[in-house]
């Protein structure tokens, strides 16, 4: 078996609606009500985010898609909701990318706390938190209004810290998919075997395993990363268990 640590930053890919039609309380139906904490959906994805709020409560609270605003950002038509009606109950749809330059107001926390469950013999394990608001923007000209502040929060978290595990040796390579609290995502780190040094002759395994020395070229890529990021091989090693923490290994990054 063969195990690596990486590090890396991951962000989401997601396809949207577009709907010129307009939304009324008619069309809303039994949708038509006041909003509550779960009418919002977040999808973190490899190169954007994406997010789904309930259209009908903002109808209801009175406004529409046009008057949802994605971190104070007005201008921007990049950052602005879209009503997808193809759906029941319709939704606004933001997507935005996952870049510090153009997130759209997104803010990125970088957090750090010790390694828990197969990170456990880490002392320090990263995350990059990307979070904001979609906000509505009354327009009440007057001192009063009567119309209520809607805000929808979105996080979405990233361990920088991987751990790609192979049970046995092959060409097949390995993904992994995450899950938080807010969202989900597929990582794009793939391990592959090669018989040259050139990445050019994939290894294909004999029935009866490799012979005794056999050079073997390993791949390890990560794809859709922003230039800020690297990824860094951190542990290599080989074991007869398909389980992490077993004792019995064998590293291969040796001096």
């Amino acid at each position: 078996m063969d195990a690596m640590h990486f590090l890396s930053f991951f962000i989401f890919a997601s396809a949207f609606i577009k709907s010129s039609q307009s939304l009324n309380a008619t069309d809303c139906a039994s949708h038509y009500r006041r909003p509550e904490y779960n009418d919002i959906e977040v999808e973190c994805g490899t190169t954007t985010i994406k997010l789904a709020i309930l259209a009908c409560p903002v109808i209801y609270t009175g406004y529409n898609e046009s008057l949802l605003v994605l971190n104070d950002i007005i201008d921007d038509p990049d950052c602005t909701g879209t009503l997808d009606i193809s759906v029941d109950p319709p939704v606004v749809r933001f997507v935005f990318p996952l870049n510090e330059t153009i997130s759209c107001g997104s803010i990125f926390r970088t957090i750090s706390a010790p390694g828990t469950g197969i990170f456990a013999d880490f002392s320090n394990i990263q995350t990059v938190n990307v979070s904001g608001v979609v906000r509505s923007n009354d327009p009440t000209t007057g001192t009063v209004t009567y119309n209520a502040d809607l805000k929808y929060f979105y996080s979405c978290a990233y361990p920088l810290e991987y751990l790609i595990n192979n049970t046995r040796i092959d060409v097949s390579g390995s993904s992994i998919a995450v899950k938080d609290n807010n969202g989900s995502f597929i990582s794009t780190l793939s391990l592959e075997l090669y018989n040259d040094l050139d990445y050019a002759d994939p290894m294909v395994m004999p029935p009866k395993g490799l012979e005794l020395r056999t050079d073997i070229f390993v791949q390890v890529k990560a794809t859709n990363l922003t230039s800020q990021y690297n990824v860094l091989l951190d542990r290599c090693y080989a074991s007869t268990s398909p389980h992490p923490t077993n004792s019995s290994f064998f590293n291969l990054f040796v001096s």
